[in-house]
């Protein structure tokens, strides 16, 4: 039940909500009527208002907010899946440059912690990753690119044969704290 006492007070409370999610979140576009309602019909409680209000912001805005940080060097994680069979191939990560190049090309693009440096999967190898489909987990802080595998594998490890591994999940953890490959 609300407990306050005007129409005015709610119009200067969702402006000061507003403005402290822009500010201090870097979150400009919020679907304004939306987060109103939900913020005074549901969530209205003095002591855990704006912070319901701000967690509710990037889950249900149709606004992209994925944030690299101000520098745009901040590092988010990225699982990579077959489009087809739903296997995951890779867990790397992107910043904005790598996923700007990723949007710009159509081809999966990360940023190599190792190397220090952009890495288009499969540039030299000739295993690209088509993308099909880019998906954002519930906070906008992590992807999952859904690629189509446009070579022979996706892992830069190689099998007895040779080829690479068609995932990078290639082996799994026996009772034993062994590894054991997994049949391909």
């Amino acid at each position: 039940m609300r407990n306050h006492s005007s129409a005015y007070d709610d119009k200067f409370n969702f402006q000061c909500i507003s403005f402290l999610t822009k500010k201090l979140f870097d979150i400009p576009n919020l679907n304004s009527s939306f987060f109103f309602i939900k913020s005074f019909n549901y969530f209205y409680a003095p002591e855990n208002f704006i912070l319901n209000s701000l967690i509710m912001a990037k889950e249900y805005t149709n606004d992209l907010l994925l944030s690299f940080g101000e520098d745009g060097k901040e590092l988010i994680p990225v699982v990579t899946q077959d489009y087809t069979t739903k296997e995951v191939l890779i867990l790397a990560f992107a910043n904005k440059e790598a996923f700007e190049e990723t949007l710009k090309s159509g081809y999966a693009t990360y940023f190599s912690r190792s190397r220090n440096e952009l890495w288009k999967k499969g540039l030299t190898s000739g295993d690209m990753l088509k993308i099909e489909e880019i998906r954002i987990n519930c906070e906008q802080n992590s992807l999952l690119y859904l690629v189509t595998p446009m070579g022979k594998g996706a892992c830069h490890a190689k099998k007895a044969d040779g080829l690479p591994h068609t995932s990078c999940y290639y082996r799994k953890i026996t009772p034993e704290d062994k590894l054991e490959f997994i049949e391909e």
